[in-house]
């Protein structure tokens, strides 16, 4: 019996790490040293996720939202938004979002163009 109710546990435990969504890859690549300024940058999560904020900012600059809403208010696992480039240097995209079962998420990524 008591091999039972652990299991159930161990069912409920999990099953919200399960929902929740990853960044499966990013263009550009988190940590990435760049030629030139990237057009834009991409998310690819491995579940639906609905963004609800992204800022980009860069070492020399004060931070910008990016305008991300259009074409992009119900959940998706696929986004691509356009960047204005600010030169050479650390750039760092902060992203917030909620994933389908309700969770708050959030994460960012850093690039540097030389």
């Amino acid at each position: 019996m008591r091999y039972i109710f652990a299991l159930i546990g161990l069912i409920i435990c999990t099953e919200g790490a399960w929902a929740h969504s990853k960044i499966n890859k990013t263009m550009p690549a988190d940590g990435a040293i760049l030629k030139q300024s990237p057009q834009d940058i991409a998310f690819h999560f491995d579940k639906t996720i609905r963004i609800t904020r992204i800022v980009l900012s860069h070492e020399s600059s004060n931070a910008v939202g990016l305008d991300y809403l259009d074409g992009y208010e119900d959940y998706n696992n696929r986004f691509k938004l356009p960047i204005v480039s600010m030169g050479n240097g650390a750039y760092q995209v902060q992203w917030r979002g909620i994933s389908q079962d309700g969770h708050v998420m959030q994460g960012d990524l850093r690039f540097a163009v030389e």
